[in-house]
């Protein structure tokens, strides 16, 4: 009679299964992955007419719930904290704390185990889920995990149960250890569910003080697969209950009587507090992890207990790495590194790969966090460590801490562009990182960290070699991490990839769509800042207000200058509320670096000189951390950027002494730049040398400096090509524009055909609508080349397209956002208009003049010392001679 109820049982599941369409998926066929983690699940979801049905007890017990069978009402209770969800076979509905929510499909129970549509967790959780049918692997993803980063003094308190264990039935000492045995297999094959069943299990039927050994591993073995579990969903969560079954555990073993057990569990615990120290409370946590190791280093000896001591001294140099981040210190560093060579002096690379390949890649650590005073021998000794490390391991069975060992080493790599040999380093980087992308498919989260690094490669390559096409794979790779870094999944990456996008839509605008892509720029950093608040996450948000000065400041040429300069300003010195000389001193003098060249500019928008002690003390402050030996790059730079201050000091006052301290500033720029190395910076200052010298040919009428400079922007032009970096280009085409200009002004008229050349090359890159000022003066150095043709040859013709081009020019240069500019254009259109009078004893014309003249001296009245004004002044009182007869 059983045997033909038994038959008759499976008979009737096989026919449901037929009729209602349902398909078990094999184990190795369908996938679950929670936070891009997988996950190992003992029952598999099953597929109904193409709905996905989750498992609901084991589903829900691996997100944190407790889950029980109410007889009575007829459902599975399952509860965590506050919430309470009821789920009933047979129905369409979940009731969530006493309210009914809809399902997608019906519930219903199949071989003793009750499933529910994947919404269930949509619907009652913080989570969302994805299905991909293609890959038949359902995706689960915390809302808001990794959305915690607090480094404050509330304390975490942990309460204890003074009741150890209920004891039910007793099992034999074989059983006992067979079914540790099973639950330790369970947790290493990734199924932490199955693993934490099975452990809770035999505590219903060991006693805490009859089997104090088995107990504490059981204990031991919880406190593993919760921080197993902790790494996937509700960190802090998991990582407390860790935390309690350690403790738990030294309750019952102490260090006199079980000294392998004690061990073990202090090395736990100091692992769980390590981790811990990653959510809150940092520094008291990772005080607590060091007192636990130390613990554990009192009962274990390296002979004795050769791989429980390896292990403790391991997490002891994580301990202190994690340390070094919160409190910048070498002695940390240096303490982080005496653990690991401890650790590694009894880890045998054959006989435990992994393992030594951990240590090795700990000790990079050390050393690339040791590179952070632009040392470069410790990045070559963290590349050394890494390299050791992926030789030990093999892919195929350890590709996590493969892919982690490679992520280490393409950033080693980047950060060693910045101290030698950029872009062959660059490259080697960029490379690391496809590497990762081809090996990280089965891990989503490290697919996406490959993608965002790859793209921070990328934009750092822009500045060296084909910026427009390492910018637009610097987007393209940003944008690829995106899919998965959402806000709502990982904030806090979110928050960072959204400021890489916003440097490269940055870069981006410099040649190409330069108000749309500034535009994209800030609204990548309002995204940022959504997460990067002052008082959460105030080194973020540091760095969001610098990009956003950044982006501002760039700006400036396009619309409202002064409003957009000031905004830079304001948001630099937002970041310097957070940022110190002390604790980030690189981005300090680099902050102060913005800060001089925003005053220069507003210099310039404004036309005077109120802005530019600021700037130069701006500049001075920056100048006393990037030392020539320290930071030779930002040396160069700010030597640059200083110049152009004394530049343009040099056209309002003190021209000889302002001109000798630019001349100064751009020699110490080129002692760094060259055109191999540094080819975009070696054209840069080269160019504002050649400016120095256009300056002292027009000042001495010298056509020795003269040749100079047209010397000077060839070496510009032949850097900056027009494929390679055409808005730099352009730029050089104009300034050797102006030099061809003069030279045929001295005599050698030919040159003007050679201006006129260079400007057209120049309106190939530049436009109205990306570079509305460089178009104007474009306009307004054709205007001045037609009037001197005009003049030199009588020819009222020239003299008329002078004056088109002039009234072309104002129509951007108005008074109101380009003052100075307005004031030069409205000059040197009122000469025009002087030499026509000229040529036809025109009142009209004189009259025209006179009008332009007086528009100028009301903004050149500013400096009534400059030779601007003298000059409008002067040729003025001429246009009044001829009116007046």
């Amino acid at each position: 009679m059983y045997i033909y109820r038994l038959r008759v049982t499976i008979v009737l599941i096989l026919v449901f299964i037929l009729m209602s369409g349902i398909c078990i998926a094999a184990s190795g066929e369908a996938r679950v992955e929670l936070n891009g983690r997988a996950v190992a699940m003992e029952t598999v979801p099953i597929i109904v007419e193409d709905r996905v049905f989750i498992p609901v007890k084991e589903t829900l017990k691996l997100l944190g719930f407790e889950v029980t069978w109410d007889s009575k009402a007829g459902w599975a209770a399952c509860v965590k904290d506050r919430k309470q969800i009821a789920v009933r076979p047979n129905s369409k509905t979940v009731q969530l704390d006493g309210g009914n929510l809809p399902l997608t499909g019906e519930t219903f129970i199949l071989q003793g185990k009750m499933y529910a549509p994947l919404d269930l967790i949509d619907n009652c959780m913080e989570m969302q889920t994805y299905w991909n049918a293609g890959d038949k692997k359902i995706e689960i993803w915390a809302k808001n995990e990794v959305g915690i980063r607090l480094l404050t003094d509330d304390s975490i308190v942990l309460i204890g149960s003074d009741n150890i264990v209920g004891v039910s039935k007793i099992l034999s000492p074989g059983k006992v250890r067979d079914r540790i045995d099973k639950a330790q297999k369970l947790l290493q094959g990734n199924n932490i569910t199955g693993s934490l069943y099975e452990y809770e299990e035999l505590l219903k039927s060991v006693s805490s003080t009859k089997n104090p050994v088995e107990y504490g591993e059981i204990k031991i073995g919880l406190c593993r697969a919760y921080m197993a579990l902790s790494m996937l969903v509700n960190k802090e969560e998991n990582l407390l209950k860790a935390v309690g079954c350690a403790d738990e555990a030294l309750k019952v073993c102490s260090g006199e009587k079980y000294a392998e057990i004690y061990g073990n569990a202090q090395l736990c615990l100091s692992k769980a507090y390590c981790e811990l120290s990653m959510v809150r409370n940092a520094e008291k946590n990772i005080a607590k992890s060091l007192e636990a190791s130390n613990n554990a280093l009192k009962v274990c000896s390296p002979k004795k207990n050769t791989g429980l001591y390896s292990n403790v001294q391991y997490t002891m140099g994580n301990a202190y790495v994690r340390m070094n981040g919160i409190r910048y210190s070498d002695e940390q560093l240096i303490a982080a590194d005496k653990a690991y060579v401890q650790a590694l002096e009894y880890v045998d690379k054959k006989r435990n790969p992994l393992d030594y390949a951990k240590i090795k890649t700990g000790r990079a650590d050390v050393f690339y966090s040791l590179s952070r005073k632009q040392d470069s021998d410790n990045l070559h000794r963290a590349i050394e460590e890494l390299n050791q490390a992926l030789e030990a391991l093999e892919y195929d069975k350890d590709s996590y801490s493969y892919i982690r060992a490679l992520n280490n080493l393409g950033l080693c790599h980047t950060r060693l562009a910045e101290m030698e040999e950029p872009e062959k380093n660059l490259l080697k980087a960029i490379g690391i990182y496809n590497d990762m992308v081809g090996k990280s498919k089965g891990y989503v989260f490290d697919l996406a960290l490959a993608n965002a690094e790859m793209g921070k490669a990328y934009g750092d390559l822009s500045d060296i070699s084909d910026t427009r096409d390492n910018l637009y794979k610097s987007l393209s790779a940003f944008n690829k991490s995106l899919e998965v870094i959402t806000i709502t999944r990982f904030p806090l990456f979110y928050a960072d990839i959204q400021r890489c996008l916003a440097n490269s839509y940055n870069g981006l605008a410099n040649l190409t769509d330069k108000e749309k892509n500034l535009n994209l720029s800030i609204a990548a950093l309002g995204e940022a800042l959504k997460i990067s608040t002052l008082d959460k996450y105030p080194t973020d948000y540091a760095f969001v207000k610098l990009a956003l000065g950044t982006a501002y400041m760039n700006l400036w040429e396009i619309r409202e200058p002064e409003k957009n300069l000031l905004k830079a300003i304001e948001n630099f010195k937002a970041a310097l509320s957070v940022i110190t000389p002390e604790n980030y001193p690189h981005q300090y003098a680099g902050t102060y670096n913005n800060i001089g060249n925003a005053c220069y500019y507003l210099c310039i928008v404004k036309n005077d000189g109120q802005n530019a002690p600021e700037g130069i003390a701006a500049f001075e402050k920056a100048l006393a951390i990037f030392t020539y030996d320290s930071y030779p790059v930002r040396f160069g730079l700010a030597h640059n950027n200083l110049g152009n201050i004394y530049l343009f000091l040099a056209d309002l006052k003190n021209q000889e002494e302002n001109l000798q301290k630019a001349a100064k500033e751009y020699e110490l720029a080129l002692n760094i730049f060259t055109p191999e190395a540094y080819p975009l910076d070696f054209a840069m200052a080269k160019f504002n040398l050649g400016t120095v010298y256009y300056k002292y040919s027009e000042k001495n009428n010298d056509e020795e400096y003269l040749s100079k400079t047209m010397d000077a922007f060839n070496e510009v032009l032949r850097v900056c090509t027009l494929e390679g970096y055409p808005l730099y280009h352009a730029k050089a085409q104009i300034a050797q524009a102006g030099a061809y200009s003069d030279f045929a002004r001295a005599g050698h008229e030919e040159y003007y055909t050679r201006a006129f050349e260079a400007y057209t090359q120049a309106l190939k890159v530049i436009t109205p609508e990306n570079d509305p000022l460089d178009y104007a003066l474009i306009l307004k150095g054709q205007a001045t080349n037609y009037r001197n043709i005009g003049v030199g040859r009588g020819k009222e013709a020239d003299l008329s397209k002078a004056i088109e081009y002039y009234s072309k020019a104002l129509e951007i240069c108005t008074s109101r956002d380009y003052p100075l500019y307005h004031g030069e254009v409205k000059s040197d259109m009122g000469l025009a208009y002087l030499e026509l009078a000229k040529i036809n004893n025109s009142r009209a014309d004189a009259s025209q003049a006179i009008k332009c003249f007086d528009e100028a001296l009301k903004v050149l009245q500013q400096n009534l010392d400059s030779m601007a004004y003298n000059n409008a002044l002067k040729y003025r009182d001429a246009a009044l001679k001829i009116l007046q007869g």
